[in-house]
């Protein structure tokens, strides 16, 4: 519930959760939601987006890619995304190459959904990337919860008025 608040407080409200079941829509509270059946991966997104991908490295690999299509298609308006700490893999740099922001997550995430109930934490460090044009908020936001950084790209620098 600690992030899910705080993804409230960047987006407003949730539009769409691709990767999500019923149970654990119940916590996120999206207006629509994808299931493992739907296929998010297939579909097209829209609005204010948030995404925990399944851990799978396939599956990971995949979302990675529809994440960063959907956002330079222009589908989406904002997505916050949480997902384990992949900073070391290809598709971990290319979500920071392609963000406008990062939380690195202090402790544990107590997820919910089918087996899960909220109170037993999860076994991998976790990050959460916002794709917007609102860095300042994610950042006042998430700081709470971890370590917050922008990627040193010079188009970033730009969205704070930073000189280059």
């Amino acid at each position: 519930m600690r992030v899910i608040r705080r993804v409230r407080r960047v987006l407003g409200e949730i539009d769409l959760d691709p990767a999500t079941c019923e149970i654990a829509n119940e916590t996120v509270g999206a207006k629509s939601y994808f299931t493992e059946s739907d296929n998010g991966l297939i579909r097209r997104w829209h609005g204010r987006v948030f995404c925990n991908p399944p851990y799978s490295r396939d599956l990971v690999k995949r979302f990675i890619k529809k994440i960063l299509s959907e956002w330079d298609a222009g589908n989406v308006e904002e997505m916050v995304i949480l997902l384990n700490n992949i900073t070391g893999t290809r598709g971990g740099a290319a979500l920071m190459s392609a963000c406008q922001g990062v939380c690195f997550v202090t402790g544990r995430i107590a997820f919910y959904g089918p087996g899960l109930d909220g109170k037993s934490k999860g076994d991998q460090d976790s990050m959460i990337v916002y794709f917007g044009t609102r860095p300042a908020l994610f950042f006042e936001v998430f700081c709470e919860i971890g370590v917050c950084c922008v990627p040193s790209r010079i188009k970033q620098l730009d969205l704070f008025g930073m000189e280059v």
